[in-house]
């Protein structure tokens, strides 16, 4: 008798010992799931931040080139005449000789200032996003989505938002992709697929005729029309070296599927 009620005792152990397995398995599950949950959401409030301040301080930039564009355009430059003609033009007048065959003072040609000669010369302020600078803001209307496109890319930087990779621009500019909206430029911007809507998680979404908005650091915000996606290897970059026409602006989008066996492209430009 002793010896059954023994036998039930450690059966009756062996069911505990498995409900508390289960039980820490289950909570361990529901803290993993959760954690995942608040890192999701604290990821999502610091790129929605980034994205904000990137576009109030671009926003503040365009007031600051506006201010200048006015200030030159109201400045009078005083004219500069030829003073040994008008000398000499004097000269044979007090003499009591005409004029009017001789030269008139000439005003000089005044160099002709372009908008991207006050860009360089007013101190444009920079968004940084930790360590990484903000380099633009990127809008997909059709899937809500709104993030700041850092520096460069990186496995932090990607961990943050998504990011621009510095690749070769059309050989006639001599010049490496590190900017938005340049012409002649095809910016190659990279984000990671963490299928919850997260960075370019929704890009599969997308079809072609879609808009994709990007806003640079002087607040012009430049439509881009999507005419071609495709899924690739993980090894071709082909795409990120095209000819860009020097009139035409183009941006690559770069992700991957859902198992991360191939990688979703997107090609779209401004016109």
């Amino acid at each position: 008798m002793s010896k059954r009620i023994g036998a039930g005792k450690s059966y009756a152990d062996i069911l505990t010992v498995l409900l508390v397995i289960i039980i820490i398995a289950i909570l361990s599950l529901l803290g993993f799931f959760a954690y995942k949950i608040v890192h999701t959401r604290n990821v999502e409030a610091d790129a929605a931040e980034a994205n904000d301040d990137f576009l109030a301080t671009a926003k503040k930039n365009m007031e600051l080139i506006e201010k200048a564009k006015k200030s030159e355009g109201d400045l009078e430059i005083p004219t500069e005449i030829d003073t040994s003609a008008l000398a000499g033009i004097l000269d044979k007048n007090n003499n009591g000789e005409s004029s009017e065959t001789e030269d008139t003072p000439t005003e000089q040609e005044q160099p002709t200032t372009t908008e991207e000669d006050i860009k360089e010369r007013v101190p444009i302020k920079k968004s940084y996003m930790g360590d990484y600078e903000i380099k633009g803001s990127i809008s997909i209307p059709k899937t809500n989505c709104n993030y700041a496109i850092l520096e460069k890319v990186t496995p932090a930087s990607l961990s943050k938002s998504v990011a621009i990779m510095e690749i070769s621009a059309n050989p006639e500019l001599n010049k490496t992709v590190t900017e938005l909206n340049v012409p002649g430029t095809n910016a190659y911007i990279m984000g990671h697929n963490y299928l919850n809507g997260q960075f370019f998680s929704d890009n599969d979404k997308l079809s072609i005729g879609d808009k994709i908005k990007i806003t640079d650091p002087y607040n012009e915000t430049v439509t881009y029309t999507i005419y071609n996606m495709y899924y690739t290897t993980a090894n071709d970059v082909s795409f990120m070296y095209r000819d860009i026409p020097l009139d035409t602006r183009e941006i690559t989008l770069q992700t991957c599927n859902e198992n991360s066996t191939q990688r979703l492209i997107i090609w779209a430009k401004d016109k």
